[in-house]
C-alpha cells in the first residue's frame, strides 16, 4: 500500500472514530442503548455499533434519522458533512483494479469522447491505438495489451452476458484510425454489435455541443451486490469514486447525456451509412493508388524508349 493511500485510510478512520463517539455521547444522553436506535433509525443493531467503533460509514439517511430521534439540533449532520468519507486515492495499478471490476459487472455504462470504446473494438483498431500510444515501439507490450483487450469483450459477447451500455460521441466515428479500411471495419463491427440483446449503442451527435456533460471517458459499473461504482480515465491515468453522492451525480448526467443521443436504431443507421462511406473512401483511395502505379509504369516505359531511341 502506497504512504498516500495508507495516510487517506488513517485519516479516514481518525473521522469516524470522532463521528462515532459524538453519535454514542448522544444516545447514552437519551438513554438509548445500540439496539433502541437500532430500531428507531431503523437499521441492525451492529450498523449502530460499527458506526459507533469507527468500522463503517454512515449514510446520509441513517445520520438524518438519528439526529431526529437523538434530538441533537443537526450537530450529527453538521458534524458529517465536514469530514470527508471518500478521500480519492489514484491507483498506480488503476487499469488492473478496473479489470477485476468490470469481470464481475452485471452492468456496464461507457461514455467515450475520443475513441471507440475497447470494449467495442476491432483488433485492427486497437492495435492501431497501441502502436501509436505510449507502447510504441514495444511491439511485445503492444501484443500483451491486445490480448488483454479482446480478453475483456469476450463476456459481453457470449448468450446473456452482462448488459453494456456505450455511449458512443459522434466525433469517435469520423476520426480516422488506420486509415479508411480499418474504420469500415471497425463499423461494420460496431453494426453487428448492435444485434446484440444486451448491447445498447447511442451515438451523441454533435449538436448536442455544450450539454455533454463530460469532457473525458468516463465509466458506471454495477457490481452483483447493487453497488455503483465511477471510473474516468485520461492518459495512463485512472480515477475511481465511490462517494455514493458523487456516483450519484454522474449516474444523472449519464441519464441525461443518453436521453439527449440518438437511439439505438438511429444510431445503428448513422453507423451504417459511415460504415458505406469509409468503404468507399477505400475503394476510392486504392483506385487513385492504381492510377498513380499506372502513370509511373508509363512514365518509366516512356524514359526506357526514350534511352533506347
Amino acid at each position: 500500500m502506497s504512504q498516500r493511500k495508507s495516510t487517506s485510510t488513517n485519516l479516514r478512520a481518525s473521522a469516524g472514530a470522532v463521528f462515532g463517539a459524538v453519535l454514542r455521547r448522544h444516545r447514552l444522553s437519551k438513554q438509548m442503548s445500540q439496539d433502541d436506535l437500532a430500531e428507531l433509525v431503523p437499521c441492525s443493531r451492529s450498523q449502530v455499533s460499527r458506526i459507533e467503533s469507527g468500522t463503517r460509514t454512515p449514510q446520509e439517511d441513517f445520520v438524518t434519522a438519528a439526529d431526529r430521534w437523538l434530538e441533537t439540533g443537526g450537530e450529527l449532520m453538521e458534524l458529517w458533512r465536514e469530514i470527508d468519507w471518500y478521500t480519492k486515492v489514484d491507483h498506480p495499478d488503476w487499469f488492473r483494479r478496473y479489470a477485476q471490476m468490470e469481470a464481475k459487472a452485471v452492468k456496464v455504462q461507457e461514455y467515450c469522447a475520443t475513441w471507440i470504446s475497447g470494449l467495442l473494438q476491432t483488433e485492427e483498431y486497437a492495435r492501431v491505438l497501441f502502436e501509436n500510444g505510449d507502447a510504441k515501439g514495444n511491439q511485445e507490450e503492444v501484443e500483451d495489451r491486445l490480448v488483454a483487450r479482446l480478453s475483456r469483450q469476450q463476456r459481453f459477447l457470449e448468450p446473456g452476458g452482462p448488459l453494456l451500455v456505450n455511449l458512443l460521441s459522434e466525433a469517435s466515428l469520423h476520426i480516422k484510425v488506420g486509415g479508411a479500411a480499418v474504420m469500415h471495419r471497425q463499423l461494420d463491427h460496431l453494426f453487428e454489435l448492435t444485434r446484440h440483446p444486451n448491447m445498447l449503442i447511442h451515438v451523441v451527435p454533435y449538436a448536442l455541443g455544450e450539454r455533454i456533460p463530460f469532457s473525458t471517458a468516463i465509466t458506471l459499473i454495477t457490481t452483483p451486490d447493487g453497488r455503483v461504482r465511477a471510473y474516468s480515465e485520461s492518459a495512463n491515468h485512472g480515477n475511481f469514486m465511490e462517494d455514493p453522492r458523487e456516483v450519484r451525480r454522474l449516474s444523472r448526467d449519464y441519464d441525461l447525456l443518453q436521453a439527449g443521443a440518438l437511439s439505438v436504431r438511429e444510431s445503428a443507421s448513422l453507423i451504417r451509412r459511415l460504415r458505406e462511406r469509409y468503404l468507399n473512401d477505400h475503394h476510392e483511395s486504392r483506385l487513385l493508388q492504381h492510377q498513380l502505379a499506372q502513370v509511373q509504369l508509363q512514365r518509366r516505359q516512356r524514359r526506357s524508349v526514350h534511352r533506347g531511341g
